[in-house]
């Protein structure tokens, strides 16, 4: 399994497509980097 950091940065688009960069901390760092992970075919 890929290791979870505490904290992430994400560059992302919003719906509207304007480009963004966001921290992230926590439960919700976590919960990023599963999805994430989803997306890479990984389902543990």
């Amino acid at each position: 399994m890929a290791k979870k950091y505490v904290s992430i940065e994400v560059a992302y688009q919003d719906r509207n497509f304007k480009k963004k960069k966001e921290k992230f901390n926590g439960f919700v760092a976590q919960v990023i980097q599963h999805e994430m992970d989803h997306c890479e075919g990984i389902l543990i």
